[in-house]
């Protein structure tokens, strides 16, 4: 998402040719709006700082109430309030410098799935030790996972619910 059309459509352009469905908006009202109508729709936001209405790290605070494990990916200029480190303690996965290079973009956004895709095969391998229960971890990250055992004594991840800082 980013309030220039012009931007917008040439990011949108370099995401379909890396592969990505891309739903575009110029407006983080808009995009709230799209995201809390179908969270389950998005495997990752990205967004600009300077965005009318709401900046992108609002925005992104806004995202997480809906779904706490989405990850997003901030993009700005330079900027003397927002770092890579702010963007972390703001629970957001990454953060981009502008002008945007497919090159770093790409490897950016397989880095932010890749570290999720990583935790979640953590949560597989914690709900397997744990015999198959309900399981809470509260450290930096808030886990929350349901087991339910079937029949033939397999464990199956019902349900996932967790925020990620990452450093």
């Amino acid at each position: 998402m980013d309030d220039e059309d012009a931007i917008l459509t040439m990011e949108k352009l370099m995401l379909e040719r890396l592969g990505y469905h891309v739903t575009s908006r110029t407006s983080s009202m808009e995009a709230l709006e799209a995201f809390r109508d179908s969270p389950d729709k998005f495997n990752l936001v990205i967004t600009d700082m300077a965005m009318p209405n709401m900046p992108g790290d609002k925005l992104s605070v806004e995202l997480t109430k809906v779904r706490p494990d989405i990850p997003v990916l901030l993009c700005t200029g330079f900027s003397e309030t927002m770092s890579e480190g702010t963007a972390a303690s703001l629970g957001i996965k990454g953060f981009l410098l502008k002008p945007i290079v497919m090159k770093d973009l790409s490897q950016k956004i397989r880095e932010v799935l890749n570290k999720m895709k990583h935790f979640l095969t953590l949560l597989a391998t914690v709900a397997i030790i744990t015999g198959c229960s309900q399981s809470t971890v509260d450290k930096k990250e808030s886990i929350r996972i349901t087991i339910k055992r079937s029949p033939d004594s397999r464990c199956s991840i019902q349900n996932i619910k967790f925020t990620l800082q990452v450093s």
